[in-house]
């Protein structure tokens, strides 16, 4: 993968998914659905924690060139 600017990489909880969504987001393109300025999502994942659902801490780790991902769970856990 190439480097690249205007990337934004979310970790978050949303309702009615038990396990926490990872989200990468290209800040220099428009959703022209969404529009009002929403940036055009690249890639939603989720990140599999068991059987169990994890609380998410502020804990993500992405490489420049995007070929790798850590996250941090708040039970110590790394994905």
């Amino acid at each position: 993968m190439v480097e690249r600017r205007g990337v934004l990489v979310t970790l978050g909880e949303e309702d009615g998914i038990r396990s926490p969504l990872l989200k990468v987001w290209d800040l220099e393109k428009v959703d022209k659905k969404l529009g009002m300025g929403t940036p055009v999502l690249l890639r939603s994942v989720k990140v599999q924690t068991g059987n169990r659902p994890h609380p998410v801490s502020l804990c993500c780790v992405v490489l420049s060139n995007h070929s790798l991902t850590a996250t941090g769970l708040v039970d110590g856990i790394i994905r």
